[in-house]
């Protein structure tokens, strides 16, 4: 992927973040660190199942598959 098209996610490290995944599942957490591939790293990370319902995960490591 060349540089220009990486999206500039260094703004948002330490921040608290809501990611929605496949099969309409949502992360939020804390972006402590990612690649060039879009993987990240995801501290005190915690499913959001519904809206009265969340399942803690704690430190997450979402590794993006290429097709």
């Amino acid at each position: 992927m060349p540089r220009e098209n990486l999206p500039e996610l260094r703004n948002y490290l330490s921040k608290k973040l809501s990611i929605k995944l496949n099969g309409n599942r949502t992360i939020t957490g804390r972006l402590s660190g990612y690649d060039a591939f879009m993987n990240l790293v995801i501290e005190e990370a915690t499913e959001i199942i519904s809206p009265t319902e969340s399942q803690t995960i704690g430190l997450m490591v979402r590794i993006w598959k290429r097709k």
